[in-house]
């Protein structure tokens, strides 16, 4: 571990633990480390080293969420997942499970989200969706919040 110390004119000065340089066995030809302790041709323990710090990881960006959509319907040959988080596109069909539901897995970061979904041609709401605001075509989007 480095140690800092003050000298008289105020500027800081970092020395750095000396160690020793491997060495080879005359008997073996192996390297091994000298103990600056005890002089032993043997490596420090680990109860002698000190603990690697902790840091801690904090990301600029807001921590994604896995967010499952799903929507039931067992007679439709196309089910879209549409939405402000992906401009909008309802090329991408969701996966239908054989029961007939329909489900798509989006990573979002927190924010408010618009979406519906397009069955068969025809938009539909989230049924299980309680918040809904007003489009531009007279229609209503669902509304989706993610939270810190």
């Amino acid at each position: 571990m480095a140690t800092k110390s003050k000298s008289p004119n105020k500027k800081l000065s970092i020395s750095a633990p000396t160690r020793s340089a491997p060495t080879k066995s005359a008997t073996t030809g192996s390297a091994s480390t000298r103990s600056a302790t005890t002089g032993s041709a043997s490596t420090r323990s680990a109860a002698t080293k000190p603990a690697p710090a902790k840091r801690r990881v904090t990301s600029l960006q807001p921590r994604r969420r896995r967010i499952v959509f799903s929507f039931s319907a067992p007679e439709a040959q196309n089910v879209s997942l549409v939405g402000n988080f992906n401009n909008w596109d309802y090329t991408k069909t969701m996966k239908k499970d054989k029961d007939g539901l329909w489900t798509s897995r989006v990573d979002l970061e927190p924010g408010k989200y618009e979406y519906r979904f397009l069955v068969d041609g025809e938009w539909q709401d989230d049924p299980k969706c309680q918040i809904r605001q007003e489009n531009t075509f007279g229609t209503q989007n669902c509304i989706l919040e993610i939270s810190n």
